[in-house]
């Protein structure tokens, strides 16, 4: 048996770690052979026997540098004019079989033999289909989503992310809703998830499940230290990318790297998001952020500037006092590890998760940001800890058992 897992981003850590996990998962369940399409470089901590491919339209190029200027030309008409032309062909059921040629024509041949050559697609990541960050919900991930669902091949989404989906066109509703109602199973992640399923698709039968995110299921595979350590730290999680509101942000993350030092003694661990030296790298923001401190204060803060593997990365988090983010996985990771956590959210994701566990009053708006509020939360931790701490892993061990049944569910007689 050969198994695709489609849509990893390979310079997020938050994706890196529900690959990682998911690799578990079906080491667990199949222990076959596995491909997997990324976005960029191969991960430095993947397996040796696992094979990767690009995404579907990543690459087309790659062996003709001589003609850049012509493949960026062409990629833009694609892009601008030929893609638009296809999609709206493809929902409308007009010209089909040319239109699905052509649509074939614009993804690479490694991505094409891998799916061609799989028994089951896994379409998975912290990626969402939403238009948060992709106008009208046409990103890459729905586009490879869209091919294998074409070649009619078997497709699992698992843990799936969907919306928010403002303002879609027709055309990505019909493609939408067709692609999910030929999926074999549709495990979406969070209420909100299933509601967005239920809005642009008939699929709401019974193979529409709810699961957590994949990153719970670390619960499974490492034993969380509830005690934290004795070099009392708090994490602090950086991320910049797509992020309109850096200069907020960064008196956000200054204020509160102050207050947990000068007031409560903690040290303070910043984990970029990112890995270092590919797309959306905070460690130049970091850094730079770092300056405007005093240097009483610098001194009691460590920066990962080396990338650890993610059960290495959680394991940080295992350790701390509390984790502070504004990033829907490091909440996740801090609550794995059964860690309290503060978070400053942007994304209904956030609350979802939050108000499941019932720590909706540790969520701070960014917009709404105060000292006062902050310290207010800290102090709160600091007299609570132990309380939150048995309430977060009772959850937590909950979840996680969820997840792991979930995935050892799927029907092999339906793949």
């Amino acid at each position: 048996m050969k198994i695709t897992v489609i849509n990893h981003c390979s310079h997020n850590k938050g994706d890196n770690s529900v690959l990682f996990f998911l690799l578990k998962l079906i080491e667990k369940k199949f222990n076959c052979e596995v491909v997997v399409s990324i976005s960029g470089e191969r991960p430095f901590w993947l397996d040796n026997n696992v094979e990767t491919v690009p995404w579907g339209r990543r690459g087309l190029f790659s062996n003709a540098k001589i003609f850049n200027l012509i493949s960026k030309f062409v990629i833009k008409f694609q892009n601008v004019v030929l893609l638009p032309l296809i999609l709206k062909a493809l929902s409308n059921q007009l010209f089909t079989k040319a239109a699905k040629n052509l649509f074939t024509y614009i993804f690479n041949d490694d991505f094409k033999k891998a799916i061609e050559t799989s028994d089951l697609i896994i379409s998975t990541g912290g990626h969402h289909i939403s238009t948060v960050l992709d106008s009208g919900g046409m990103n890459q991930q729905f586009l490879d989503m869209m091919y294998v669902n074409l070649r009619g091949k078997s497709m699992v989404l698992w843990s799936q992310s969907v919306g928010p989906l403002s303002d879609v066109n027709k055309d990505f509703k019909v493609l939408f809703g067709r692609m999910i109602r030929d999926c074999k199973y549709v495990f979406a992640r969070g209420e909100s998830s299933i509601e967005w399923v239920k809005q642009y698709s008939s699929f709401v039968g019974k193979s529409v499940f709810l699961v957590n995110d994949t990153v719970f299921s670390a619960n499974h595979f490492i034993n969380a230290k509830t005690d934290f350590s004795e070099e009392k730290y708090v994490v602090l999680c950086v991320y910049t990318a797509d992020n309109k509101s850096l200069d907020r942000n960064c008196e956000i993350y200054k204020s509160i790297i102050r207050k947990v030092i000068q007031k409560y003694g903690c040290r303070v661990k910043i984990i970029p998001m990112q890995y270092k030296g590919m797309s959306g790298d905070e460690r130049a923001f970091i850094m730079n952020m770092l300056k405007a401190l005093p240097g009483a204060i610098v001194n009691q803060v460590d920066v990962l500037v080396e990338d650890k593997n993610p059960v290495e990365t959680l394991r940080i988090f295992s350790k701390s006092f509390c984790v502070v983010t504004h990033k829907t996985h490091p909440m996740i990771y801090g609550l794995t590890m059964k860690v309290p956590v503060i978070s400053i959210s942007y994304h209904e994701k956030f609350f979802e998760v939050m108000n499941d566990y019932g720590l909706q009053d540790y969520i701070i708006e960014p917009d709404k940001y105060t000292e006062t509020d902050f310290d207010r939360l800290f102090s709160d931790i600091e007299k609570n800890r132990i309380l939150l701490v048995d309430k977060i892993t009772n959850k937590t061990d909950e979840i996680a058992q969820g997840v792991v049944d979930s995935f050892m569910g799927i029907e092999n007689s339906l793949l």
